[in-house]
């Protein structure tokens, strides 16, 4: 008896918790939250109904996918105003909506005409990397709720060049990396938005979506000096957070409002790229979970409704859409 009550014990544990440092609740996840390959899916068939103006990524190895949205049955006049934004989403595996409102926006561009119509006459280009970590996303979902790294245990929010600190102590979620773009996730980001090529080249906009807290955060995570832009940029996230109804919004820098962190996406699009609007997007946060079950991640970090979900995708959404009117405002 004492036997079968321990492999019972053992059941319920293995039930409920992954595997691996760090490891959070395990529940059953709502079948809105797609594994990877079924985002690839949609990104490709996404292309394959809308050629005249889509072109779908992939890194030579078929694991990385993005998606461009250009004309690319135009001769376009390199003279001509032309905006370019890139929308970045899920660096971390446990945020899960990050994805998710990739994919919203990119079906919105696809089906508003006003967005449309500038990028068929080549004024608008967006770039959306809906999976920048494909592998830890298929981990949170399916084995840990609570993991934020890639396979090799890198945190790619610390892994690029701008402020890159390797600690003494490399263990735990946040642990960089060997040196800077050591992981392929990032090499792939790279290729796409740090080369004038046929890809992208640098945005004038760029996007890195997360979870886990409700912020519009721009540069610096590594350091405390301002950017030179910082009026523009506090008064366009401010603007963005009174158009949301985000009222625990915070906006500001990310060492100012929350901790350094060095070797960030935003931090190096900013200085070394120089992308003047270059944001850290928190999405979502739910405190009532966290202050029911730390361990309970995919609670914490996503919303866990489809009408939740869908909320706070439209609102982020519409957010984006903002950004790029005033890109074309600033075209006239």
């Amino acid at each position: 008896m004492a036997c079968l009550l321990s492999l019972f014990l053992l059941a319920v544990l293995l039930l409920n918790f992954g595997t691996g440092t760090g490891t959070g609740t395990r529940e059953a996840r709502p079948a809105f939250y797609r594994n990877s390959l079924n985002v690839q899916t949609e990104l490709a068939n996404l292309a394959y109904m809308n050629p005249s103006i889509s072109t779908h990524l992939r890194s030579e190895d078929g694991v990385h996918h993005a998606f461009r949205l250009r004309a690319t049955t135009l001769e376009m006049d390199p003279t001509a105003p032309h905006s370019s934004a890139a929308l970045i989403c899920g660096q971390h595996g446990r945020e899960a909506i990050t994805t998710e409102l990739c994919m919203f926006v990119l079906r919105q561009l696809l089906s508003q005409r006003q967005h449309l119509e500038r990028i068929r006459n080549g004024s608008l280009s967006v770039l959306l990397l809906p999976l920048a970590n494909p592998q830890g996303r298929d981990s949170a979902l399916e084995v840990n709720p609570c993991s934020r790294t890639n396979p090799r245990g890198v945190d790619l929010n610390r892994n690029w060049p701008q402020f890159f600190n390797r600690p003494a102590e490399e263990e735990g979620e946040t642990h960089p990396g060997p040196y800077p773009l050591s992981e392929s996730e990032n090499q792939f980001l790279y290729s796409l938005i740090c080369h004038n090529s046929s890809h992208f080249g640098p945005p004038d906009i760029l996007i890195n979506v997360h979870s886990g807290e409700e912020a519009i955060l721009y540069a610096f995570d590594g350091s405390f000096v301002p950017p030179q832009n910082e009026a523009r940029l506090a008064r366009i996230g401010n603007a963005l957070s009174l158009r949301m109804g985000c009222q625990d919004c915070q906006v500001g820098s990310g060492v100012m409002n929350f901790y350094s962190a060095y070797g960030t996406l935003v931090d190096y699009a900013h200085k070394q790229l120089g992308v003047e609007l270059a944001f850290t997007w928190e999405i979502f946060l739910n405190r009532s979970a966290e202050a029911a079950n730390p361990r309970d991640c995919h609670h914490i970090y996503n919303p866990s409704s489809a009408s939740q979900l869908h909320d706070v995708l439209q609102r982020w959404s519409d957010a984006f859409e903002s950004l790029l009117a005033l890109t074309a405002q600033k075209n006239k």
